[in-house]
């Protein structure tokens, strides 16, 4: 039942409208992402200079020095790889529209599993009925768009 309701023809176009609203906030997810490089890279440059400042406060033990000189090489290792890393890349709304089609003619367990995060069972023992409430794992980008309470 639910499988059939997600890929139904008319959630499949809430699925597109909401998918293509998603990718038009790309632009602000970069933004976001370049900010937190940024302050990361920042971090670690704070942390080499704490650890440089450690080495010339006076004679440490030859352990120690090695210690530090080590975690100092860590940290530039990690800010460049930070340097050169970029933002996610979302699927695009022809690729999961394309996606949902194929289980749409061919279902199987594994598309289930995929399309499903959690399936949640409260039992009422007063009226002696199950409520089963599915919730999809499109909902991180359909359920920010205003439809992901119907799937």
């Amino acid at each position: 039942m639910y499988l059939r309701e997600l890929l139904s023809d008319s959630v499949q176009d809430e699925i597109k409208t909401a998918l293509r609203q998603y990718i038009r906030t790309e632009k602000d997810r970069v933004v976001e992402h370049n900010k937190l490089v940024k302050a990361q890279l920042a971090e670690r440059k704070s942390q080499i200079n704490a650890l440089i400042e450690n080495l010339a406060s006076g004679k440490l033990p030859p352990e120690v020095v090695e210690q530090i000189g080590g975690k100092i090489a860590a940290l530039k290792q990690e800010m460049e790889v930070l340097s050169v890393s970029e933002p996610p890349r979302d699927y695009t709304t022809e690729q999961i529209i394309t996606w949902l089609g194929s289980i749409r003619e061919a279902p199987d367990e594994t598309a289930v599993r995929l399309l499903i995060e959690r399936i949640e069972v409260k039992k009422d023992k007063e009226k002696a009925t199950t409520e089963f409430n599915i919730i999809s794992t499109l909902n991180s980008v359909v359920g920010k768009n205003g439809c992901g309470g119907r799937i």
